[in-house]
């Protein structure tokens, strides 16, 4: 029985979207998935038990819920908390391997029975290191356990990609590291990347697996879930908080300045002093999804009934506009991480998040999805992810199969791939499904300008 880490080699870079995407994917192609985070730092207290936030949310959304060996326990064996914390630094954990083992045992537990095991990663792959729980221990104590565990590492583009650190890892992990992703490259940069970038990387035994395009959506965050996340208050039009945020714009500027800022920003919501009604009238009239109202301010009757008028939400929140400033960036990830559309981050052991978001890609030249050439579950799972999202991009032409698969549809009943033994089934094709599988199930409807209706698939 095999089993997948899922990687990252900084936060905020997409390991709970493609965790929950491949999740879906495998056990549409008729697998037994089990799923644990070994470690997690979003502590919370579940029926008595010390939990983790997001890999309760990832249990959810891959079925595992009503599962009774996917206890919160079982889930995340080691959970980050502040004493967890002052205990490493004082040298009072147990020693000689002792969180390991509480791992090892917890991982043998989940995958009795299962076809794969799905391992999500907390972090950076050197997240944990100061208690010896980074993923390169983990991987390693966990491989041969009760099958082989390979390691899929994801780069999210952060003004360009860690290549250098994709080579150290392919040093440290060897024959562990299945491969890579490449996330949220921007258009101007793919023909760079799946053209010199990938090859350069694949010469060197580094499989890349996927390159997901840069797509705003998967950015996202609802108004409702932005105000759930700030401790806001939505105190108009109520009913369209299933708008789409795509990104933030501070309006402390004077209306002319911003004015100029504004037509720039599409899909942006707008933070502003309760009091600044003139900036608020403006964003209001340029259709901005909502507006963010700091210093428990109301507006004056004619902003409220404006917003009542063009269905704009305002949401009130007790902040001054500079804090609420710094945590909008917050949302952005949260929503990037599959907890509330690509949801709320995860931790790494004892440092911020990921943001979360998929991949797709194989070698050759980029080529729009319906050119995909592959086998099996690849042109399945491609044909779905292209039914389903509409803007991922493949290279076609690789062959990272780890197992043969018959042929099938998108929609029709796929023949379950089988598992190669020192493999993981057809991971690139499930890694290219993987971003439309992780919005499966819940759809809402979002109003984005210059498109007429856009159907958001988000975790039920």
């Amino acid at each position: 029985m095999p089993g997948l880490y899922i990687g990252s080699t900084a936060a905020y870079s997409g390991k709970n979207t493609l965790t929950v995407g491949l999740g879906l994917d495998f056990r549409r192609a008729g697998l037994s998935v089990g799923y644990m985070k070994p470690v997690g730092a979003m502590p919370m207290e579940v029926g008595g038990e010390l939990a983790d936030e997001d890999a309760l949310f990832v249990r959810g959304a891959l079925g595992l819920a009503d599962d009774p060996a996917h206890t919160p326990q079982a889930l995340t064996p080691v959970v980050v908390t502040h004493d967890f914390k002052t205990d490493a630094f004082e040298g009072r954990l147990p020693q000689g391997g002792g969180l390991l083992d509480a791992i090892r045992a917890a991982y043998a537990g989940l995958a009795k029975g299962r076809d794969l095991m799905l391992v999500a990663g907390s972090g950076s792959m050197y997240s944990g290191k100061y208690c010896g729980l980074d993923a390169l221990s983990v991987v390693a104590a966990l491989d041969g356990l009760a099958g082989p565990v390979r390691a899929l590492v994801i780069d999210r583009f952060e003004k360009e990609l860690s290549y250098d650190l994709l080579l150290m890892l392919k040093e440290q992990l060897g024959g562990r590291l299945a491969g890579v992703v490449l996330n949220d490259v921007p258009p101007a940069f793919l023909e760079e990347v799946s053209g010199h970038l990938a090859p350069f990387l694949e010469a060197r035994g580094i499989p890349v697996m996927g390159i997901l395009p840069r797509d705003p959506l998967m950015g996202s965050i609802t108004v409702g879930d932005l105000a759930a996340r700030l401790g806001g208050k939505v105190i108009s039009a109520h009913h369209r908080q299933d708008r789409v945020v795509s990104q933030f714009l501070i309006g402390t500027m004077q209306v002319e300045n911003f004015m100029l800022h504004f037509r720039k920003k599409k899909n942006a919501a707008v933070i502003v002093g309760g009091d600044r009604s003139d900036v608020q009238l403006v964003a209001l009239e340029g259709d901005c999804p909502c507006l963010v109202l700091t210093g428990n301010l109301y507006p004056n009757d004619v902003i409220l009934t404006r917003s009542e008028v063009l269905e704009t939400s305002i949401i009130i929140v007790r902040e001054d506009t500079f804090t609420c400033g710094q945590e909008d960036g917050e949302p952005a990830h949260a929503a990037q991480d599959a907890r509330r559309g690509q949801g709320a981050p995860g931790r790494g052991a004892g440092g911020p998040a990921p943001q979360d978001r998929g991949a797709a890609g194989l070698p050759g030249g980029l080529a729009p999805l319906p050119h995909v050439r592959a086998p099996g579950i690849v042109a399945g799972a491609a044909a779905l992810a292209h039914e389903e999202r509409g803007e991922v991009h493949a290279r076609p032409g690789a062959d990272h199969q780890l197992a043969d698969v018959a042929p099938a549809g998108p929609r029709e009943g796929r023949a379950a791939p089988r598992v190669a033994e020192d493999g993981l089934g057809d991971l690139a094709g499930a890694v290219q499904a993987a971003p439309a599988a992780a919005h499966a199930g819940k759809r809402r409807q979002a109003r984005l300008p210059g498109r007429e209706e856009v159907v958001v698939h988000a975790p039920a």
